[in-house]
């Protein structure tokens, strides 16, 4: 069976397009969601660009070569209570290169006039300031590698027509409060820091634009029926992807973004206004927040996909509950029926049969995304009603036991046991429960040193009336 290749894209017009954009990352969602309306708006003739990927971590860049920056997209999903399904073989990505390999091509691609936009997912860890030199080759943090392209441009002031910007437009897609903002704020931290001219500093601040935005669509990993599908397609494509048909992509800008941002006209998921934070609250607790409270449960339970939670009577149950009824009603932000409608909606996408998305890699890093996704929303509930929310006490103390290391391989990777099966657990803190569980091994002890770790918290949670006591009897259903 031969591998996907040019022969299989119906419009070969499209490779010839200019870079447009360059792309902090390779992953599924941002090839799923992004990259998507993109090539929609290139395939409909609302927009004539391709994306430069820059890729920081390891493995895979062969493959995005190998297929000429192609790959098939599969969409599959209710609409109007219709099952759709379409596959797309998607051109959007014209290369990818590893930032370790090639940090000058892509300084130079910065520089290039008809380069206007650069977008990033590099996990919500990805946006940190790290004291560093941005002129090192190349920068280890993404945000020093974002002011060593932006420093890059700077110096090369590209031309172009009167009026318009002469920098970049900055949208993350990280899944943090305000991460335009947060970003740009690291940026102007690092020219500080490396003494750049303050010409660079008035023109990163009026020249290029820093976009809060948030994405929303369910993407999974690679799919385990990958090789049934190969034979459905009939050709080869190891960098084949399944996602859902919803797709939302809110961001915060003006006249200006919208200019660049071209292919927005293509797909009315893509949205472009003053005011995004109704979309980003909305989405940010009753998915992502449910997801990050339940998998640990489910998984614990014996449960692999969210679509087996679903099918699962119990762990349905929870998942609906603690949505409608912890989650929802906490909500600062539009009315109860709008909230109430999402959530419905939300646990209808959650049922969808032909996404197979695993519980373990939605625990990538579940304790910043338990601390940014769930303890607004517990600390709202506690306000409103008095009274500890049950389900998400549940939900917690089941993150607590999923984290509960039971030891280190030689590569120094992290596991836990559930019955006869090991699981990795891939978060920044999992030395810390390594320790933490090794030294208190009573839930009583446990769940007091945890709560009390204000630098991972941001404050001590033994102070939250009922919170301590609430996790502490739900975490001896697993001792």
């Amino acid at each position: 069976m031969e591998l996907l290749n040019r022969a299989h894209l119906p419009q070969p017009s499209l490779l010839q397009l200019p870079e447009t954009v360059i792309q902090f990352g390779t992953g599924v969602l941002l090839r799923g969601l992004i990259d998507y309306y993109i090539d929609k708006g290139n395939r409909n003739g609302h927009y004539a660009g391709r994306v430069l990927v820059v890729k920081s971590t390891p493995g895979r860049a062969d493959d995005f070569a190998a297929q000429a920056g192609l790959y098939s997209h599969r969409l599959k999903g209710y609409q109007n209570g219709q099952y759709i399904e379409e596959t797309v073989v998607n051109s959007a990505i014209s290369r990818v290169l590893a930032a370790a390999d090639h940090w000058p091509e892509v300084l130079a691609a910065a520089a290039r006039p008809e380069v206007r936009l650069v977008i990033s997912n590099t996990t919500e860890v990805g946006i940190q300031y790290v004291e560093e030199h941005i002129f090192a080759q190349p920068p280890a943090s993404f945000p020093a590698k974002l002011a060593a392209l932006l420093y890059a441009r700077y110096r090369a002031q590209p031309t172009l027509p009167p009026g318009e910007l002469t920098g970049l437009v900055v949208v993350p897609t990280e899944l943090l409060p305000n991460n335009g903002d947060l970003l740009k704020s690291i940026v102007v931290k690092l020219a500080q820091f490396n003494q750049l001219e303050p010409g660079f500093l008035a023109w990163l601040d009026m020249q290029n634009v820093f976009c809060n935005s948030l994405v929303d669509r369910i993407v999974p990993g690679t799919p385990p029926d990958l090789a049934q599908q190969w034979d459905s397609l009939g050709y080869r494509d190891p960098l084949l992807i399944n996602s859902e048909t919803y797709g939302l992509w809110a961001v915060q800008g003006g006249p200006a973004v919208k200019k660049v941002m071209g292919f927005a006209e293509a797909d009315p998921g893509l949205i472009i206004a003053d005011d995004i934070e109704y979309y980003r609250e909305r989405k940010l607790r009753l998915l992502n927040g449910t997801h990050t409270i339940s998998v640990c449960l489910g998984f614990l339970n014996g449960l692999n996909t969210v679509y087996e939670c679903m099918q699962h009577l119990e762990m349905a149950e929870f998942f609906t509950q603690v949505m409608q009824h912890e989650v929802a009603p906490t909500l600062p932000l539009g009315s109860p029926d709008e909230n109430q409608d999402f959530a419905d909606q939300v646990l209808a996408r959650f049922r969808n049969p032909a996404i197979v998305h695993p519980l373990i890699n939605i625990t990538l890093q579940a304790t910043s995304k338990m601390k940014m996704r769930n303890l607004p929303t517990i600390k709202r509930y506690l306000a409103k009603f008095g009274q500890v929310p049950p389900l998400m006490a549940q939900g917690f103390a089941a993150y607590l036991r999923f984290m509960k290391v039971t030891h280190q391989d030689e590569a120094g990777r992290y596991w836990g046991q559930r019955g006869q099966e090991a699981y990795p657990i891939q978060d920044d803190w999992a030395g810390y429960y390594y320790q933490i569980w090794a030294a208190h091994p009573t839930p009583e002890a446990l769940v007091a040193a945890v709560l009390g770790h204000e630098a991972l918290w941001g404050e001590n949670l033994n102070a939250w009336p009922g919170w301590p006591q609430a996790v502490t009897q739900a975490l001896r259903k697993w001792e």
